[in-house]
């Protein structure tokens, strides 16, 4: 049996078969980077998530390149209850190193299918999961991998890889719980004998509100995530190799208070068994590695914005005989729109206390009209610590311009 488009329409009108509510938009961009990453530096370029099995560098080569993006999206939502969501992302880019005129990429950003009551939410499909709250790095943002082809990685949240997965939300008045459930990661090793529990990711997270203050805590299974700096075989030239046939269990707890105008938050996370980076003639070594951050945000009349932050790193090499290995830092990210004008800002700065690692990236928006946005972006790193921050920001300045329509 099969329904004409007259039937469908005429069940709908009866109330048997209601027609969702639509909304079709998109998004198109056009980029012009200007990348040069220092080569004499481990990290300098960093191999692809999304084919772990590649040891080429996927990045474009030359230090000026364009790119045009497009990305539609379709939702359709039946009774406020079902939603049905798809976004795709296709690119070009131009010209490359290697000769070619150019390269292409087609993305599945988010394909899913959600229910929502009042205290309960699932999602099944791609999707992107965000945790955590800090601003630069952010430890406790695990569910998804991301791709560090592009030289633009320097923002991590918009570098991650969607991921097809089960996506549980529980709402019980000030209590919360959260369970996810990915059974083809990204990043799975190839082999023969599929296990639906070994070889998938998932965990959960779990939170309790009281008063002003939230805390929460939260465990993940998954398959590394850090590159780790190494030299190419062929030409001897650092870059970082992402491990990805390493399991890795991260834990950790979250909280965040209000205290008048000023927002309190704290993180731990302890990553166990992850790979860090031993020396080029040797092979990386498991730490148990340990995030602490503390930080404060306030939000001033005047639409300015203000964060303040401090990070400890620790390696725990599991040897008693030999010594942790301590890495801090401390940032400031501040926005404002500039009064009177349609301009946004953004300085971050970002820097080791006891080594010279440092991050200064730097944003200039103008909002031309409600579907037009041009912008400006700077970024210059610098690395040398024993820590995470070499392998994924290396030593680094990048220039940014684009201009986006979102239709």
């Amino acid at each position: 049996m099969c329904f004409c488009a007259a039937e469908i329409a005429y069940a709908a009108r009866r109330g048997l078969f209601p027609l969702p509510e639509t909304q079709v938009g998109g998004k198109l961009r056009y980029e012009l980077l200007l990348d040069d990453p220092l080569n004499s530096d481990s990290g300098a370029n960093i191999d692809s998530v999304s084919d772990p099995t590649s040891k080429s560098n996927l990045t474009s080569g030359n230090p000026a390149f364009h790119r045009i993006q497009f990305a539609p999206w379709i939702s359709a939502k039946w009774e406020d209850m079902y939603t049905l969501r798809g976004e795709f992302r296709t690119w070009i880019r131009f010209p490359e190193a290697d000769n070619t005129a150019f390269r292409s990429d087609v993305s599945v950003e988010d394909l899913s299918l959600k229910f929502q009551s009042s205290v309960f939410r699932a999602t099944v499909g791609m999707q992107k999961v965000s945790w955590g709250e800090n601003f630069g790095m952010n430890p406790a943002d695990v569910v998804n991998p991301r791709d560090f082809r592009e030289p633009k990685s320097f923002d991590l949240s918009q570098a991650k890889v969607p991921l097809g997965m089960a996506n549980a939300q529980l709402f019980l008045g000030d209590w919360d719980l959260q369970v996810i459930y990915a059974p083809l990661p990204r990043t799975l090793p190839h082999t023969t004998d599929y296990s639906w529990f070994y070889n998938s990711e998932g965990g959960f997270r779990t939170g309790y509100r009281l008063g002003d203050v939230v805390v929460q805590g939260f465990f993940y299974r998954h398959w590394n995530r850090t590159p780790v700096p190494a030299l190419d075989a062929s030409t001897g030239i650092p870059q970082s190799v992402l491990l990805n046939n390493l399991r890795v269990n991260s834990y950790g707890l979250s909280s965040n208070a209000a205290l008048n105008d000023w927002i309190l938050r704290g993180d731990i996370v302890v990553n166990e068994d992850e790979p860090v980076f031993a020396g080029f003639a040797r092979e990386p070594e498991r730490h148990n590695v340990t995030y602490v951050i503390l930080g404060t945000d306030r939000s001033f009349a005047n639409n300015i914005d203000l964060g303040l932050q401090i990070m400890n790193e620790t390696w725990d090499k599991n040897v008693p005989t030999q010594p942790r290995i301590y890495t801090y830092w401390a940032g400031v990210n501040g926005k404002a729109k500039i009064p009177r004008t349609e301009f946004d800002s953004e300085i971050l700065f970002f820097h080791g206390t006891n080594n010279n690692d440092f991050w200064l990236r730097s944003r200039l928006n103008w909002n031309v009209n409600a579907g037009w946005k041009i912008g400006v972006e700077g970024n210059l790193t610098g690395a040398d610590s024993q820590s995470s921050f070499p392998s994924v920001f290396a030593k680094r300045k990048s220039a940014l311009v684009f201009a986006e329509s979102v239709f």
